[in-house]
């Protein structure tokens, strides 16, 4: 089963704003005709921070199969064995480390000996139901009681 990820209004801005910005900003050289050779290290820059941007924003998702938690955050693959799962935190926010999520509405899932990863799927509490489906030795901790 396919989760989309949750989209967050802060990261909606980010992603928009940013690509406004740059065209705005390569756009206004070239109107005002003050476009030189050094301007095409910021065109590269756009072409490769932009696509980027949408790339993750459109294309974050996470599959949840028989066997494994595959994630993907526009360029960024990864995969997690439900069998590695010992844990899943609906009230941590994860300050570092992997996250291929596009909100900070999400769950930290704890797999292996030391890893951990966030992520945001649409639909938290389905998405946790089906992990323990496939899992039923998962601890869940959520505020929700």
């Amino acid at each position: 089963m396919v989760f989309k990820s949750k989209k967050s209004w802060l990261f909606s801005l980010i992603t928009f704003g940013t690509t406004l910005l740059l065209f705005a900003t390569i756009g206004v050289r070239i109107y005002q005709n003050q476009f030189v050779k050094e301007d095409l290290v910021g065109v590269f820059i756009s072409i490769i921070v932009i696509p980027l941007l949408f790339s993750i924003y459109f294309n974050t998702n996470y599959t949840l199969s028989k066997d494994a938690l595959k994630y993907k955050s526009g360029p960024f693959k990864g995969v997690v064995l439900i069998k590695d799962i010992s844990r899943i935190d609906f009230n941590k926010r994860l300050w570092s480390g992997i996250k291929p999520a596009t909100s900070m509405d999400g769950i930290v899932i704890y797999y292996g000996k030391y890893d951990e990863i966030f992520i945001s799927p649409d639909n938290k509490e389905v998405f946790a139901k089906m992990l323990l489906k496939l899992n039923d030795n998962i601890e869940v901790i959520s505020n929700k009681n």
